[in-house]
């Protein structure tokens, strides 16, 4: 896996909360922390120059002082991105612990992250696969890739290629592009899981549209053989054309192979589809 894990979204809400006024005369006038909570990411997230790094901060650990998941969540990710602080793993997983007790499942995923590398702290397999299991548990789409890579090659977890397809089609379903290339590609080949090339093929197609590369060549190799799809050279001319213009000397070659049989009405419009994709201008097909 990956040393990287994607940044933190906004909270939900937050950008349709009040005035950071309003949120600051709540959060001096309550011991409640959610106000504090909320005015603390107000000032992270604000454009500048509203964007006051220092005073999220401290609004922020006011809260996780009196138990606010969310913040202590969000002071390891200040700490693990270096967000006005100087990147530390370790005071990170310090806060990831914390929320993660308290069942936040993202900052459970954080902590099995973490563990599972070695970051902040010894590297712990056996530790990390069962936070990661428990924000699985919760429905959290990284947590449920992530595992499933650790059932793939026994990591932590015994070996078993039948469970890591059961966690991909878990976040397959959640949106995770990367799992829904590794359903896909397994349901394709009938590996760990019961062989379906059209299903196969529909997941590829989900994380090809998600700009996957691996995923992309694949669907072109799909309609180009008619595996999993009926046969459809155009739409194989697509996606390698796609990849061509980024380098992908094999996909150059298929390109030219599929763009034959098209007319040169076909091929313009071939053409026109990826010059639309490149601007994320294209209607799916």
């Amino acid at each position: 896996m990956s040393t990287e894990r994607p940044q933190a979204c906004p909270v939900p809400g937050a950008c349709a909360a009040p005035s950071t006024s309003a949120n600051k005369l709540a959060a001096i006038r309550t011991d409640d922390p959610e106000p504090q909570f909320r005015l603390g990411i107000e000032l992270l997230q604000a454009s500048p120059p509203k964007r006051d790094q220092l005073q999220a901060r401290v609004w922020l650990r006011l809260a996780a002082a009196r138990g606010h998941s969310g913040a202590q969540y969000f002071l390891g990710q200040i700490h693990e991105h270096g967000w006005g602080v100087r990147p530390d793993d370790v005071v990170a997983l310090g806060w990831y612990y914390q929320a993660a007790e308290q069942g936040h499942r993202d900052a459970q995923y954080a902590v099995g992250f973490f563990l599972s590398h070695g970051r902040g702290g010894e590297r712990n397999d056996e530790y990390a696969a069962q936070w990661l299991q428990r924000s699985a548990l919760q429905n959290q789409p990284d947590a449920q890739y992530c595992l499933g890579l650790l059932y793939e090659v026994g990591q932590g977890v015994p070996k078993d290629p039948s469970r890591a397809c059961e966690w991909f089609l878990e976040a397959a379903q959640n949106g995770r592009c990367d799992a829904r290339y590794e359903i896909g590609v397994r349901m394709l080949r009938g590996e760990g899981i019961t062989q379906d090339e059209a299903a196969g093929a529909r997941w590829l197609r989900e994380a090809a549209w998600q700009r996957h590369r691996r995923a992309q060549f694949l669907v072109g190799r799909c309609f180009l053989d008619g595996r999993g799809v009926a046969r459809n050279p155009e739409e194989a001319a697509f996606w390698f054309l796609l990849l061509a213009r980024k380098g992908l000397r094999e996909a150059a070659d298929l390109a030219a192979q599929a763009l034959e049989p098209l007319s040169v009405r076909q091929t313009r419009e071939v053409a026109g589809r990826v010059r639309s994709f490149e601007v994320g201008d294209a209607p799916r097909a």
